[in-house]
């Protein structure tokens, strides 16, 4: 019995079959009967134009009515998707329209005025009822935290700019906008 990967198959199956006909003495030689006249062909419709047979009728089925079928889960899955698609976009473009509490901030500039303090121009976002807080920290060179203030927006405007100052234990090298949040939170 041998053994290896191909063990699990009949020894007839692996044993080499000896080749007769044209296989035989290596490669075959073209002879007249091989050539075939162009002529001849094109009577019998063998000819590379001609245009490829359909198969019988029924023989696979009716293909019209399968693919009316297919078209019609496509339209649907189609619409269904669309859908789905349209609703995503309302509900993102509703809740950004309803976002009228929420508060945001940007650092314009910050100066370093002493060592004990440190000014920063904020531009504040936010609804004209909302009372926001925002949070400025003051940091040294190496990244400590030497100063800390929260400032309370409320002015009944959508945008202002307000100079806002931090004192500091330490002289400060930058200044940090961390957040901004409304008051009720």
């Amino acid at each position: 019995m041998s053994v290896g990967i191909y063990s699990f198959i009949p020894l007839t199956v692996r044993t080499r079959v000896p080749l007769t006909g044209r296989f035989r003495g290596g490669p075959r030689r073209t002879t007249a009967e091989d050539v075939t006249d162009v002529s001849q062909a094109d009577s019998r419709g063998d000819s590379a134009d001609s245009a490829p047979q359909s198969p019988p009728p029924g023989r696979y089925g009716d293909t019209a009515a399968r693919d009316a079928r297919a078209d019609r889960r496509l339209k649907i899955l189609g619409a269904v998707l669309g859908t789905a698609f349209l609703a995503m976009i309302g509900w993102f473009g509703y809740s950004h329209i309803s976002s009228g509490n929420e508060i945001s901030a940007e650092m314009i500039k910050f100066q370093i005025t002493s060592d004990e303090e440190v000014r920063a121009h904020l531009e504040v976002r936010k609804g004209e009822s909302v009372t926001g807080v925002c949070t400025v920290r003051a940091l040294t060179t190496d990244k400590a935290e030497v100063g800390r203030r929260e400032f309370t927006f409320d002015q009944p405007v959508k945008r202002l700019d307000e100079i806002v100052s931090i004192r500091t234990t330490a002289r400060a090298g930058s200044a940090q906008l961390i957040g901004c949040r409304p008051a009720d939170h």
